[in-house]
């Protein structure tokens, strides 16, 4: 994503919504009804447990972005999304419903990122795993992230 200008990645991220509700309208697997006492397996998410994912990334990784644009190297603590995901009981939310609150979190990053000078790209965290990383980098992280799980539903009809 090196290659991708400031706005080329605002605008994967804007279009991220639109990507993610074209793949859920394709996806015609149908979801397994939720069963008192049955979780997923490790790693095995469902539609919806997947899509509360990116709910989930969106809000940490904006939240992660605000912190790098307003704040001095702030540091920026890893969070176990499997945790996350099983905690928010995603399962027995439609995907459908768990698709509007993920437009509505990338609408306010998105606003955040158009709003920045561009020297706020270069500001700094520091990521307990990943080490010092600018704001740009962030904004390449999710948005890869955002893409990944995007088209892991489209092809997983």
């Amino acid at each position: 994503m090196a290659d991708l200008t400031n706005d080329d990645l605002i605008a994967l991220l804007a279009s991220a919504p639109d990507r993610l509700d074209a793949a859920l309208a394709a996806n015609t697997r149908p979801e397994p009804a939720p069963q008192p006492g049955v979780t997923t397996g490790e790693g095995e998410w469902t539609t919806s447990e997947l899509v509360g994912h990116l709910c989930d990334a969106a809000r940490y990784w904006g939240g992660r972005m605000r912190l790098v644009a307003y704040e001095d190297e702030p540091a920026l603590p890893v969070y176990d999304q499997d945790t996350f995901v099983r905690l928010a009981a995603y399962r027995y939310v439609p995907a459908a419903t768990l698709a509007r609150e993920f437009r509505l979190i990338s609408e306010a990053n998105v606003a955040l990122l158009r709003g920045l000078r561009p020297e706020a790209w270069q500001r700094v965290g520091r990521h307990e795993e990943r080490g010092r990383l600018t704001l740009r980098a962030l904004v390449e992280i999710e948005a890869e992230h955002e893409g990944d799980h995007v088209r892991q539903l489209a092809d997983s009809r």
